[in-house]
């Protein structure tokens, strides 16, 4: 795994846990974070970006043993696909509870949808509040998200289910906070699953590979790419205006 991203105060401690390169480097972005940074003059919370993996496999490697001040609160960050016809892209989406295809569902933390509602409105962001599907596998396209929204969640992502678990094995809050990439009547480029590894980076040599056969798939490409990139800015914003609370991650 990576170094972590670090930044912040001296307070409390706040794990972020993103999915891919792409999105821990876009959020670090926005949120000042860097490897090594040393805390600043406040007492505002520690943060801590890592990244995870595509659903959640590097969860054994966090850091938790070696972060100072300790961790108190989880938080799945990044992207996710839209489930309810509110879930268009760009809207930032904090999840009431994780529920899978078995019917299971874990509460998430109540305190992170009020900060997140405050933090939306002064920076301008679209935000829906509901429970999160997690699935095992990416859902490419509507027929399979409308099965999802049939549980009566707003969003799905692949790494909420394993991330909740971790953190209620451990005793710590939890909360997801995403970003909608794709709407609920949209469609993915089959090809996206196989072009990111499961550790989250991006597969070079696939990607070159089927760019050289497959020259319109670049094109959907960039442009998701692109759109990603903005959502992940509102993400970003919504999530300084957070962690700037004076009581986060208690």
């Amino acid at each position: 795994m990576e170094l972590p991203l670090l930044g912040g105060g001296s307070g409390p401690t706040v794990l972020l846990c993103a999915a891919t390169a792409f999105e821990a480097r876009l959020l670090a972005r926005s949120l000042g974070l860097a490897p090594g940074r040393r805390p600043e003059p406040h007492l505002g919370p520690r943060i801590v970006l890592v990244r995870v993996g595509v659903g959640a496999p590097l969860l054994p490697a966090l850091p938790l043993p070696g972060v100072s001040p300790p961790v108190t609160a989880l938080l799945g960050v990044g992207l996710c696909g839209g489930l309810a016809p509110a879930a268009v892209p760009g809207t930032v989406v904090v999840a009431t509870a994780i529920q899978d295809a078995e019917g299971g569902k874990r509460p998430c933390h109540a305190g992170w949808g009020a900060m997140a509602h405050r933090a939306a409105v002064a920076g301008g962001v679209p935000l829906l509040g509901g429970p999160v599907f997690w699935s095992p596998r990416l859902l490419l396209g509507p027929e399979e998200k409308a099965a999802a929204a049939a549980t009566g969640a707003v969003a799905v992502d692949m790494e909420s289910g394993p991330l909740s678990v971790f953190a209620a094995d451990r005793g710590l809050p939890f909360a997801a906070l995403r970003v909608v990439l794709d709407g609920p009547e949209e469609a993915l480029p089959p090809a996206l699953a196989d072009l990111i590894g499961p550790g989250g980076e991006v597969r070079g040599r696939r990607v070159l590979g089927l760019l050289g056969t497959r020259p319109g798939l670049a094109v959907a490409l960039v442009a998701l790419a692109g759109r990603g990139r903005r959502a992940l800015g509102a993400l970003g914003k919504v999530l300084a205006g957070i962690l700037a609370e004076p009581r986060i991650g208690t």
